[in-house]
């Protein structure tokens, strides 16, 4: 269902959500609640928050839960505390990724979320790998979960945790500043309201990505997707351990950092244009094709975004046209992160 039909989807209609017309990236967002700009002035100076309900949840439990886990993703989980969380990616054996994954340790339980439309392949990649160990792998039917952004994100996070709400500092997001509360889905209103009443302001997809582009953070399903390779999308330093032990796709993993020379990489561009260049425009350096954009965000009256662009044509400083049906702009390559967001 689309817009998607999670406990808060009452509350975000009341709030005057406007949503895209298909969904975008890896959890269904509104594009804003009536002022963008707002909207990310509350994510920078005081309390931004997101409903990150509509996603895939995995439960996974077993005396070998851990250890299996950690031979199919990018990041070491196994010796994660209870109610600590890490990114991470899982790939095939020929290192791209299938889904990025957010893996948060629950008592003796491992919850990892993910993008809904990439749960069954998920499931089923998790599956093939399931032989006699001792793990069960269920639906985490029945939770939700919300973002906090800001700079007094974590102060409120706390003062609604409890008992039937639990505070993750690392976010899903990726977003600096960012934590996340999860709940049973009978629990998030009484949050959400909880978290209203203290000042915390809902906040739309147009703030978000303002925020991400200037702290290079790159989503899959928005700048990357199942066509990449871990060293292509600017994450490895979240995403990716390079002293825990063997997983699927590690050969390929290792050797790129040998090289250190990836094909395509996530680059900052800004561009001079009075229109918002739509995603997937065009990105040309020296006439020849560069890649395209990703994210593009208005951010201090001008616009800036990510683009996935060949390496060649992808340094600090290089002059590039982004053009797109009926438009086209001048922009530069920009160092990431461009600025604290």
């Amino acid at each position: 269902m689309y817009p998607p039909d999670t406990p808060l989807a009452r509350r975000l209609a009341q709030a005057g959500a406007v949503w895209p017309e298909s969904p975008v990236g890896p959890v269904p967002l509104p594009l804003h609640l009536g002022d963008p700009a707002a909207e990310l002035r509350a994510a920078r100076t005081g309390v931004g928050l997101l409903d990150w309900s509509a996603r895939g949840r995995l439960l996974l439990r077993g005396r070998d839960a851990f250890k299996w886990l950690g031979g199919l993703v990018t990041q070491a989980v196994a010796d994660l505390a209870d109610g600590a969380a890490r990114y991470a990616f899982a790939l095939n054996r020929q290192g791209r990724i299938l889904s990025d994954l957010h893996c948060v340790r629950l008592g003796d339980a491992m919850l990892i979320d993910l993008p809904s439309d990439r749960l069954a392949e998920a499931k089923a990649h998790f599956d093939k790998y399931l032989i006699a160990e001792d793990v069960t792998i269920s639906p985490a039917d029945g939770t939700a979960r919300l973002c906090l952004v800001g700079p007094g994100a974590e102060e409120l996070a706390a003062q609604v945790g409890g008992a039937s709400v639990r505070s993750i500092v690392e976010s899903a997001g990726g977003l600096p500043g960012a934590c996340d509360l999860l709940a049973d889905a009978d629990a998030i209103a009484a949050a959400w309201d909880a978290l209203l009443s203290r000042g915390a302001r809902p906040i739309g997809s147009q703030a978000v990505d303002a925020l991400r582009v200037r702290a290079g953070v790159a989503w899959f399903g928005v700048d990357f997707d199942s066509t990449n390779l871990p060293a292509e999308t600017g994450q490895l330093g979240r995403a990716v351990s390079f002293t825990k032990g063997c997983y699927i796709g590690q050969e390929v993993v290792a050797r790129m950092k040998a090289l250190g020379a990836p094909a395509r990489v996530i680059a900052g561009v800004t561009v001079a244009a009075q229109a918002v260049p739509p995603r997937g425009a065009a990105v040309s350096a020296g006439g020849q094709p560069a890649g395209c954009l990703t994210t593009v965000a208005a951010d201090d009256g001008g616009l800036a975004g990510l683009a996935m662009l060949n390496r060649r044509q992808a340094s600090p400083g290089t002059a590039v046209e982004v053009t797109w049906p009926g438009g086209c702009a001048t922009g530069c390559v920009v160092a990431l992160p461009t600025a604290a967001s």
